[in-house]
This record gives structure tokens, sequence and C-alpha cells, in this order.
């Protein structure tokens, strides 16, 4: 773990950590990213980030 938050304070970021036992905290983005995955990537490999990218990114269009 301390690889991790080494490289979020390199890149300025701060590490979201909620209170013990708090399971709302993240429940928006908990949310967004359920829906994205079963909208877009249920079932489907990316043989790159890139291709990945681009996923989305068309996702947004429809």
């Amino acid at each position: 773990m301390a690889h991790y938050q080494q490289q979020l304070q390199e890149r300025g970021l701060q590490q979201s950590m909620s209170r013990k036992g708090n399971r709302l905290d993240n429940a928006s983005m908990e949310s967004f990213f359920g829906i994205l995955n079963s909208e877009c990537f249920h079932g489907k490999g990316f043989k790159s980030v890139d291709e990945l990218e681009q996923t989305v990114k068309e996702s947004r269009l429809n």
C-alpha cells in the first residue's frame, strides 16, 4: 500500500478514506462504476488502456 500512497503524493492527489463502517461515503462512485461496468464492459476484454479509453469515449456518444 505504501507504493500506491507514494504515487498519489507524487501526483498531488489525496487518498479518499471512509470512516470504518461507513459504507455510504463512496456510494455515488460505486454506483457510477457499477453502471459503467454493466453497460460498457461486461463480458469484454481489452488489450490495452487505449482500447478501454476508446470504448468509454464511444459509449458517451450513444
